[in-house]
Order: C-alpha cells, then structure tokens, then sequence
C-alpha cells in the first residue's frame, strides 16, 4: 500500500472511530449509522468490512454479531433485522467483488470461510463394480469342448 493510501485509509479509519456514540438498541439510529458507514467507505472509494461497520457503530464485531443474533433479546427486532440484512449485504458484495476480480481469489476464499461460513467441499461418487453372472455352460463349452467332456487325460494324476 502506498504511503497516500495508507495516509487516507488511517484517515478513513479515524473518521470511522470519531463517530459519536448512538444507542445501538435504537432502530433508527443503528440504521443512520449504517447508512452514513458505508457513505465515508464511498467517499474514502474503500470496499465495508464488518470490523468497519463494528467500530462505526462502537462495539467489537462480536457484540455486533449478538446484535443481528439476538439470542438473549437484548436488542429490538428491528435492529436485530437491519444488522441481519447488512449481513446479508456484506456477502452480496464479497460475491460480486469475487466474480469482478475486485479482490484476489485467496483473499476472497477466507472471507468466504471465516465470515460467511462457506467450506470446501469434495464430493465422492461411489461407482461399484458390477460382475456379469456367472454362465457355467458357456464356460464349460470353452474348457470341456462342444461334446461336453472332459479331455482324457483330466483324471490322470501326476505320478504318471
């Protein structure tokens, strides 16, 4: 990373930090915020992370993952729904980012593991051997002959 983009990006980062707080049980505020995150990630033409949106909205990305999860109902639905959909929005753009090149694909298979769940798969096709039956006649036509009997010296022993 150059030295100007480094200067912007810390620039950006800081503006991000410098937010005043909101009421993140708030619907409309956690909605406002969201909107004016991705607004300064426009404006600095930087791609939203999900450490980004956190630290906009003044938590860790853990207590923002508990926010869309709302496993202990600490927050309104509605701002359980807006992280939830802004999730949601996350993935659509790692997908396009992806699919336009826009990031490097080993970047891109990380993020699709660590923050999407997505894992590599194998699929196995199991493809048994199939034995044709057993036909005892026409191996006994192709050993004994079309008269059906043995060759005389079937029966005689080695010792001779």
């Amino acid at each position: 990373m150059g030295s100007q983009r480094a200067a912007q990006t810390i620039a950006m980062q800081m503006e991000i930090k410098n937010l005043p707080k909101i009421n993140r049980n708030d619907p409309d505020q956690v909605k406002e915020r969201v909107n004016e995150y991705f607004k300064i990630m426009q404006k600095y033409d930087s791609k939203p992370t999900q450490g980004g949106l956190a630290l906009a909205l003044g938590c860790d990305r853990s207590t923002m993952h508990n926010m869309a999860s709302n496993i202990n109902g600490k927050y309104a639905e509605d701002v359980s729904e807006e992280i939830k959909q802004v999730f949601v929005l996350f993935e659509s753009l790692w997908e396009t980012y992806m699919v336009e090149g826009d990031i490097p694909s080993l970047n891109g298979i990380f993020i699709g593991k660590n923050q999407f769940g997505y894992k590599d798969t194998v699929e196995h096709d199991v493809v048994t051997e199939v034995k044709p039956k057993l036909d005892v006649e026409s191996i006994k036509m192709k050993y004994i002959g079309a008269d059906n009997e043995l060759p005389e010296d079937h029966t005689k022993g080695d010792e001779e």
